[in-house]
């Protein structure tokens, strides 16, 4: 992961988005982190993480509500695995 000031990163910005397509681009504003590149894919699959887990905590709130349990193959069914 490599990291670029602002500045350098509007100056450099293609080769930053080449860049970010092999590891994380960080963009840095007076020497906080602000923003990171990546690859399109790699949001992608990020997404889908945050999603299944947000879907599994639903499930978990729910059994936890109703008392009862859910099959693991009803489940992975349901989430599409």
């Amino acid at each position: 992961m490599k990291s670029y000031s602002v500045t350098e990163a509007r100056d450099q910005l293609p080769s930053l988005l080449d860049l970010c397509s092999q590891e994380r681009v960080v963009i840095t504003r007076h020497g906080k982190e602000v923003a990171v590149l990546v690859a399109p894919s790699l949001y992608e699959e990020m997404i889908d993480a945050l999603e299944d887990l947000e879907d599994l905590k639903l499930i978990e709130e729910s059994r936890a509500e109703s008392g009862t349990s859910i099959p693991w193959e009803q489940v992975k069914k349901e989430l599409g695995w």
